[in-house]
C-alpha cells in the first residue's frame, strides 16, 4: 500500500482558504455535487471560476496536488502517481 503525503505547509505546499475558492479536481466535484440537477445541466466544468488545468505549484496536470489540494505537490507529470486522477 502506498502512502500519499498530505500538504502540511512549507516549501512545495500551498494554503487553500476553502473549497469554495479551490480549483483542485476534488473541490470542483464537491461544488458540482452541491448544485441542484437543473443547475448542473446549465454549467460546463470549465465555467467554474476557480477551475484550473494543472497544479498551481508545479504546473503539471498529473500532479496529485492538482487532483486534491490536501495532497503534496510532486513536481512531476509522470503517469501513475498515487493520488492523481491521471493514473
Amino acid at each position: 500500500m502506498t502512502t500519499i503525503p498530505e500538504t502540511t505547509g512549507g516549501v512545495g505546499s500551498t494554503s487553500v482558504p476553502g473549497a469554495t475558492e479551490c480549483g483542485c479536481l476534488r473541490c470542483q466535484d464537491e461544488r458540482r455535487q452541491a448544485l441542484p440537477p437543473e443547475a448542473i445541466m446549465e454549467r460546463f466544468p470549465g465555467m467554474d471560476p476557480h477551475f484550473r488545468y494543472a497544479c498551481e505549484i508545479c504546473g503539471n496536470k498529473r500532479c496529485p496536488h492538482h487532483t486534491d489540494h490536501r495532497l503534496a505537490c510532486s513536481g512531476s507529470n509522470a503517469v501513475g502517481q498515487p493520488g492523481s486522477a491521471y493514473q
